[in-house]
C-alpha cells in the first residue's frame, strides 16, 4: 500500500505546494514540491521534506509550517 495524499496546501503564486500524506502505517509525513515547466515536460518536482511522523492529520496541518518555510513567510491556499 503506498502513502496517500490527504491535504495539499499551495503558495500565493500556485508554484509550490507541500503534500501532507498518510503513510500505511497511520503516521502522518509532508513533501515539499515546485511547479515546473520547460520544452520536455510540464510537471511537479519533489523538494523532498523532513522526516516527520505525526500521529494525526490535526497535528501534521499545526507543525508544516514549522518544517516549510514559505508557509511561514505567505498564506497558504488549499
Amino acid at each position: 500500500m503506498d502513502d496517500e495524499v490527504v491535504d495539499t496546501v499551495y503558495d500565493n503564486t500556485g508554484n509550490r505546494r507541500a503534500l501532507i500524506f498518510r503513510r500505511p502505517s497511520g503516521t502522518y509525513g509532508y513533501r515539499e514540491e515546485k511547479h515546473f515547466k520547460n520544452d520536455v515536460a510540464e510537471g511537479w518536482a519533489s523538494l523532498g521534506g523532513r522526516v516527520c511522523h505525526w500521529d494525526t492529520l490535526e497535528t501534521a496541518k499545526r507543525e508544516l509550517p514549522r518544517n516549510v518555510t514559505w508557509l511561514t513567510s505567505h498564506r497558504g491556499k488549499t
